[in-house]
């Protein structure tokens, strides 16, 4: 493994990638999810995605011939955000990003063992405040 110290952009991204098998996506900003998205799609490697607000998060795995993030995002513009994050507006308790990164690390296994049930076109949303899991299945083809 080794660590690269610089921010990931559209002309570093491949470069970054060279050599993994699984990539996870920790960003905070959409632009950068996309750019990250784009790249593991050129270079064949699927990526196990995730976002937290508060106390809910999500996370799903993207191989790169699925529709991917435009299936939770939509067709949003790639610019520069200009918005203060869902995070920064409710704080993150330090229990959120332990549970989604202990979902995503369990994808990594699937995907490297071969084993288990990945969720693939399917993101897990949950809710720790209200004690929720909820699966919700995307058809080929949704934006």
């Amino acid at each position: 493994m080794e660590a690269h110290i610089e921010f990931l952009d559209a002309a570093n991204a491949a470069g970054l990638l060279t050599g993994s098998d699984v990539v996870v996506d920790c960003l905070d900003s959409l632009k950068f999810r996309f750019i990250l998205e784009e790249a593991c799609k050129t270079a064949g490697i699927p990526l196990v995605s995730a976002a937290i607000a508060g106390v809910a998060g999500h996370v799903t795995t993207i191989f790169p011939e699925d529709p991917g993030l435009k299936q939770i995002y939509g067709d949003v513009a790639v610019g520069e955000d200009g918005f203060r994050s869902p995070e920064a507006i409710l704080g993150v308790p330090c229990l959120t990003p332990s549970f989604i990164a202990t979902l995503q690390a369990m994808e990594v296994l699937k995907i490297i063992l071969k084993r288990g049930k990945i969720l693939r076109n399917t993101m897990a949303y949950v809710d720790l405040e209200e004690g929720e899991l909820n699966l919700l299945s995307f058809q080929k083809g949704d934006p």
